[in-house]
């Protein structure tokens, strides 16, 4: 008996798994606008990017990292980086073709009907200093794989996310360049690992700058009655650490203790709290 309960459990399972959806057949004219040769490159259909001129066992599969570049007569010259999403997104003459997001492309770039070349599983892709990978991260700081030789400079900063996400996880500023590596510093707090992709944002530094300074000012406790003396600034002294210890690494915040305290009977506690603040510059 429970031998045909195993068995009727497989089969149920079988049959109960998702199937994985057809690739859209495309129509040639499709593609009328993107150049048809042996060269795999990147043509938009419907606001989409897929790959086109594929061999039909091409192995290209989801995650694997493409390396963008536009022709010119001097050569090809790099303007990007996509990831592959969906890897049989499309279907064209029997051949399934993959569907890319962007990861990083340079300012005022074009990826329709640009050149796409895998890149190794074992490689990174590289345009300049605009891609490159966490080598390592701590509580507030990081290490990139990228350096002066790549034309990283103090004060750039990187968005940084997950091998196969597109949503921003935290951001970083350099502080440190070597030849091969920079050391940067987290100014938006997020999960950082190893292995992270880490992408240039052009208007980072001009984002930084605009940032609008925020000073926290903690004043002194009024302990309970039974509380032994100066507890309520001892608590205040805690408490002004806790605080400074989790905005670090947020540009812009401030976190001060002050040896004040609102007063206990005051008619309008709020309008003398704003009062304090106003004297130590706080916002």
């Amino acid at each position: 008996m429970r031998f045909w309960s195993l068995i009727l459990t497989l089969l149920w399972a079988c049959g109960s798994t998702t199937p994985r959806p057809e690739p859209a057949a495309l129509a040639p004219d499709a593609l009328a606008h993107c150049t048809r040769d042996d060269t795999p490159r990147l043509c938009r259909v419907d606001n989409r990017l897929i790959v086109i001129n594929l061999p039909p066992n091409h192995g290209w599969s989801q995650d694997q990292f493409v390396e963008v570049a536009r022709e010119t007569k001097a050569g090809p010259i790099k303007i990007g980086v996509v990831q592959v999403g969906d890897e049989a997104a499309y279907r064209l003459d029997g051949v399934r073709l993959p569907r890319v997001f962007v990861r990083y492309e340079t300012p005022k770039s074009d990826f329709d009907n640009a050149r796409a070349t895998l890149v190794a599983s074992n490689a990174v892709p590289r345009v300049g200093k605009g891609f490159g990978r966490v080598l390592e991260a701590d509580t507030d700081t990081l290490t990139l794989d990228l350096g002066e030789s790549h034309g990283v400079q103090t004060g750039d900063v990187y968005e940084l996310s997950r091998v196969g996400e597109r949503t921003v996880q935290a951001k970083a500023q350099v502080f440190a360049v070597e030849a091969t590596r920079s050391r940067a510093k987290l100014v938006r707090f997020g999960p950082v690992g190893a292995g992270d992709v880490a992408t240039f944002n052009a208007a980072g530094a001009q984002e930084l700058a605009q940032v609008t300074p925020i000073t926290i000012v903690v004043t002194n406790f009024y302990p309970k009655a039974d509380a032994a003396k100066g507890a309520g600034q001892a608590f205040a002294h805690d408490f002004t650490q806790a605080l400074q210890q989790a905005a670090k690494g947020w540009e812009g915040l401030t976190v001060q203790h002050v040896p004040e305290a609102v007063p206990a009977l005051a008619t309008d506690p709020v309008a003398e709290a704003r009062k304090l603040g106003v004297r130590h510059n706080a916002a």
